[in-house]
């Protein structure tokens, strides 16, 4: 019997996860075929060489290789573009109805923290990789967040994100709360 050890990422806390079978789940070969040619896209422009895929239902909504070297953009990872290709075919309306729970990540490489972050933001809990981590690696990364974590602060002034809210004609969430607590007056409206 084959065991294996995941760990997972939920909500900056990672747990160990023991997954067992008698047999490693095989992709199919499309879509191994399209993570291989993603990864190949990748090698063009050097950049690390992992490709993904998001699904929705079982159909490929959404593809992704790494950019970070191509783009000069330190979020152009394969999962975080694979979420932006879905995000530029079906529009953010169109992202917002899907139900996420039919959403899965497939990538040649296990996310990072950064993909995991993107991928808990846009609701995208179910996720298949080929190649996990090395431990020292997960290790590395989970310092990483406790260093964020001991040496994160809130600064002032307080109140300004409320404002930038209240300023958003279709901000949902926020919005209600910092309008209770910060109503405008007549003289804050006419400026200085």
């Amino acid at each position: 019997m084959l065991t294996t050890l995941c760990i997972l990422g939920i909500g900056g806390f990672s747990f160990a996860h023991p997954s067992i079978g008698t047999s490693l789940e095989v992709l199919p070969k499309s879509q191994v075929d399209e993570l291989r040619a993603l990864g190949r896209e990748a090698i063009k422009s050097k950049d690390v060489p992992v490709g993904a895929l998001l699904l929705y239902d079982g159909k490929i909504i959404g593809r992704g290789f790494n950019t970070v070297s191509r783009d000069k953009d330190p979020a152009g990872h394969a999962e975080v573009n694979a979420i932006r290709d879905a995000f530029g075919k079906l529009g953010l309306n169109g992202y917002s109805s899907l139900d996420k729970s039919k959403l899965l990540m497939i990538s040649t490489f296990e996310p990072c923290q950064l993909c995991q972050g993107a991928m808990q933001t846009h609701k995208i809990s179910r996720a298949k990789f080929i190649r996990s981590k090395p431990l020292s690696q997960l290790l590395r990364e989970q310092a990483k967040l406790l260093r964020y974590q001991w040496n994160r602060e809130s600064v002032g002034p307080v109140g300004l994100q409320e404002s930038l809210f209240l300023l958003h004609p279709d901000y949902p969430g926020e919005k209600s709360q910092a309008h209770k607590t910060q109503t405008p007056s007549k003289s804050d409206s006419n400026g200085p």
